[in-house]
């Protein structure tokens, strides 16, 4: 999923509403809990909100994690168990269990908010992105270079982790550094510049 300083105000707008229909259902869900013994027992409405949160959780997960946001904490056992670990846990993805990890609602509830802040705030950014023309050839340009990680992927191999390689990311950086050139070339040349850059170029490098 793209970070959020690289997407367009249609998608920007998207994200902003899937984020507040995913809070409002979070808020119904907590809402409608009760407690016995420890233990959370959902009602009807609770049920419902529950089902709606397993439609768009994942999605929500990468929107959040493409604003900079990671709703996860590290958590260890109380002393008293005789247990130590430590572990990273999503509270996104454990919103029904959060009282086994002594985490208020509040906590994830604020993690959405500071998320839904994020995207508005860049609304203007984003609306002005759209109407680049630069933006576009910078999309097209990730498109084309991204064509070689979908075929790993359909391959059946992690596609995430061969672009987040060390090889990965020089092949990304080459190959659309190549592109570019390519593109900026033909552009030139279109507009009848590319034998007088060419020209410029040669008495920059010229020893003389």
């Amino acid at each position: 999923m793209k970070y959020f300083k690289s997407i367009t105000m249609w998608e920007n707008k998207r994200r902003i509403e899937l984020l507040i229909k995913f809070g409002n259902s979070m808020k119904q869900y907590f809402d409608n809990l009760s407690y016995s013994f420890g233990n959370s027992i959902e009602n009807g409405e609770a049920a419902k909100a529950r089902i709606e949160i397993n439609k768009d959780i994942d999605e929500v997960y990468m929107i959040m994690i493409a604003a900079g946001i990671d709703p996860s904490i590290i958590y260890s056992p109380p002393p008293a168990s005789g247990v130590f670990y430590q572990q990273s846990i999503s509270l996104l993805h454990n919103f029904h269990n959060l009282r086994h990890y002594h985490v208020q609602p509040n906590m994830l509830m604020d993690f959405i908010v500071r998320t839904i802040s994020i995207y508005s705030k860049d609304f203007t950014k984003a609306f002005l992105r759209t109407l680049n023309p630069i933006y576009w050839i910078g999309c097209i340009l990730d498109y084309i270079v991204d064509l070689p990680f979908v075929l790993v992927g359909k391959l059946g191999f992690n596609r995430t982790k061969a672009e987040a390689s060390l090889i990965g990311r020089i092949f990304k950086m080459i190959f659309k550094t190549i592109l570019f050139l390519s593109a900026l070339a033909g552009l030139l040349e279109h507009l009848g510049y590319l034998e007088p850059c060419r020209a410029f170029i040669r008495k920059m490098l010229s020893p003389n």
